[in-house]
């Protein structure tokens, strides 16, 4: 488990714990994952609505400003 802190619209509840939404979970997996596994999760992730690539476009703009 990961502690830090986040922005709550990076935040959802689910089952009363809270974790990370789809857009930053992506994010977190991304540097742990193969390019292939972390394409199919992000398939996955577009295709249940849990993200979209503007999102995405948008988180990682938001790090490139940091």
């Amino acid at each position: 488990m990961r502690r830090r802190a986040s922005a709550s619209d990076e935040l959802v509840v689910i089952g009363g714990i809270r974790c990370t939404g789809g857009r930053q979970t992506l994010l977190d997996l991304a540097p742990l994952l193969d390019d292939d596994v972390w394409e199919q999760v992000l398939e996955s992730a577009l295709r249940k609505g849990l993200t979209s690539l503007a999102a995405l476009g948008d988180a990682l703009a938001q790090v490139r400003i940091r």
